[in-house]
């Protein structure tokens, strides 16, 4: 669920080499974008396009005008034009493309005159300069105290938004995987989206209203390297992934762009999640796990799709969601159970000393298979929980996790005990 609280949404001139540029794309995960964009002229005033879906307050430019406006007016009537301009001279374009001046005697049936005589036209076309016939006019008109020569401007619109898939390729050689990022562009606009400076914002932000009528900040300026090769961008506790090459995303399209490759090395091992103060008496299917200890590259957040050769075809294995990761951070993708190695948590002690819970389980696990395992438990601890385990090391690789790997033999099985304490 998304939440929804006053807040502020932050609008980036991104910089690229400490140099200012105005024309960039961020896509956010909800099917929301920023566009920034760069206008170079010599007046008081100016008009800029901004699309239909626009969000009416996120607009923000520098320098920012004195006062700005939002013009829409519905498509031209080619009837109502050519009445108005009877006894008039008009422009005439036919369909090779030539365009001839003629004064318009009559609108319905459209006679024109030159100088070899009236004529009522047979193919082709009127043309207005100030008129844009069968389309409507949407577009902000820009106001400034004094004539400026260039302006840098911002806006937040709707109906552009994008998801990442992965495909993690187990390889013949053991331990060794490739994985290449997918980065899907969905256009529900009405137009055509350009730009040479792609960025996807990933994480979840907070919005002040169910229909994205995002407040603006309007002093934030933030520096970056457009490279392949350069880290995601941190800002705040959000990561901003550079996408390089020029794109156009046309409308009622979905656009694949591949954006990220690399080898890795990973471990396969059998997990168990379980979580302090629930047990379940009885046996569960361990998941099958693909385990990385530390990655290559940064990952944003998507969907992870597990498969591998066999025979020559491509399988696939299952599925898995992770969330945005840094490189050299461990990854665990699940994609799938398997009911010959089973295990379950039973809480063997509770109580309380003064402010202290003091808390034992015991993980029981059973391998039915013909080969020896590799498992794991994991186990969602307090974060001010201190711990002993029983004879075997433990990990312990975020402040509320317990990890726990352990081997079990073909047909065997095997349990292990911990404590945890924790004030309350």
């Amino acid at each position: 669920m998304r939440k929804q609280i006053s807040g502020l949404l932050i609008i980036l001139l991104v910089l690229l080499s400490g140099i200012a540029f105005g024309e960039f794309l961020m896509i956010y995960p909800d099917n929301t974008a920023l566009k920034g964009e760069e206008i170079t002229f010599d007046s008081d005033s100016v008009r800029v396009t901004v699309p239909g879906s626009w969000i009416k307050d996120s607009f923000y430019a520098k320098p920012f005008p004195s006062a700005f406006k939002w013009i829409k007016k519905e498509a031209v009537n080619l009837d109502e034009a050519l009445e108005k301009r009877v006894g008039q001279t008009i422009n005439w374009m036919y369909e090779d493309g030539t365009v001839k001046s003629y004064q318009l005697l009559c609108s319905s049936p459209i006679l024109l005159s030159s100088d070899a005589g009236i004529f009522e036209p047979k193919n082709g076309q009127p043309v207005f300069k100030d008129l844009d016939i069968g389309k409507k006019t949407q577009y902000l008109q820009l106001s400034f105290s004094n004539p400026v020569q260039k302006t840098t401007y911002s806006y937040l619109f709707n109906n552009l938004g994008y998801s990442v898939v992965y495909n993690l390729k187990l390889q013949q050689i053991q331990g060794r995987a490739a994985i290449d990022g997918l980065l899907m562009i969905n256009n529900q606009t009405q137009s055509t989206v350009k730009t040479n400076n792609l960025y996807i914002f990933s994480g979840e932000i907070n919005t002040s209203e169910p229909q994205q009528n995002y407040k603006v900040a309007r002093s934030m300026d933030f520096m970056a390297e457009q490279s392949s090769s350069q880290p995601p961008l941190d800002f705040e506790e959000y990561k901003i992934y550079p996408i390089p090459g020029h794109f156009e995303f046309s409308p009622d399209y979905l656009h694949y762009e591949r954006f990220t490759t690399s080898a890795l090395d990973y471990q396969k091992i059998f997990t168990y999640n379980g979580y302090y103060g629930n047990s379940r008496s009885e046996f569960q299917a361990l998941d099958q796990t693909i385990k990385i200890d530390k990655l290559p590259i940064e990952l944003p957040a998507g969907k992870v799709r597990m498969i591998k050769a066999e025979n020559g075809k491509d399988l696939f294995l299952g599925e898995d969601l992770i969330s945005n990761k840094s490189a050299g951070q461990q990854l665990e993708i699940n994609y799938g159970k398997a009911y010959d190695i089973q295990g379950k948590v039973e809480q063997i002690q509770s109580n309380r000393t003064g402010d202290t819970y003091i808390q034992a389980y015991r993980f029981t696990a059973k391998n039915f298979s013909e080969s020896e395992k590799d498992i794991q438990l994991n186990f969602t601890i307090p974060r001010d929980a201190e711990v002993t385990v029983d004879r075997v090391d433990y990990g312990r690789p975020v402040s509320t996790l317990m990890t726990i790997p352990l081997q079990i033999h073909a047909k065997n099985e095997t349990e292990v005990t911990f404590e945890i304490r924790y004030n309350r």
